[in-house]
């Protein structure tokens, strides 16, 4: 369930911001639940901490992909 995913990865941001995995687990989280926007945020806090990330990688692609399916 993505928004027991959601809480839990904002308790995993919220205990070490610096924890990279947990902002790409979020921006993945909100886009199961279709907010785009928080999506793209936590993905941002992510790609400051390690843009290399493949999970951000990843995730960033299905945000794009998303963006243009809704445009």
């Amino acid at each position: 369930d993505y928004s027991e995913a959601v809480r839990a990865y904002r308790g995993a941001t919220e205990a070490d911001p610096g924890n990279v995995d947990g902002w790409a687990g979020l921006g993945n989280a909100y886009l199961g639940l279709g907010n785009l926007d928080a999506a793209e945020a936590a993905f941002k806090r992510a790609r400051a901490i390690d843009p290399e990330n493949s999970t951000l990688k990843k995730g960033m692609e299905l945000l794009n992909n998303a963006r243009k399916g809704s445009g």
